[in-house]
């Protein structure tokens, strides 16, 4: 039968107060998240032969699309590309692997 009580008003001010903080908290937590830089991933495969790229991957144990994409500031999608390309050149072999994860070595010779 009974409805709200009707607030007093510093109970209103204390409810407004609350509620400006939270919206200071909303705008500094966006001007954070805007700071994240964008990744570049549209790279040309098609010349992959670079001597650089190949002798640091020479210095790997194991070699996997993130590490190539996250040493590089790659997309997943072009280092897959590009470690595909050096398979085909001959310069690297898979070891093992599955559908969603490939790992690589350097071929010998």
């Amino acid at each position: 039968m009974g409805g709200a009580k009707k607030q007093s008003l510093s109970q209103a001010e204390k409810q407004q107060e609350l509620r400006d903080q939270k919206q200071k908290g909303k705008a500094a937590r966006k001007t954070q998240t805007k700071a994240f830089e964008k990744r570049i991933g549209g790279i040309d495969v098609s010349n992959v032969s670079n001597d650089r790229l190949i002798s640091e991957l020479k210095e790997a144990k194991a070699i996997t699309p993130y590490t190539l994409a996250s040493k590089y500031s790659l997309r997943m999608s072009v280092a897959r590309k590009v470690l595909g390309e050096l398979v085909e050149q001959g310069i690297l072999q898979p070891i093992t692997g599955n559908s969603r994860l490939r790992v690589y070595k350097i071929a010998k010779g």
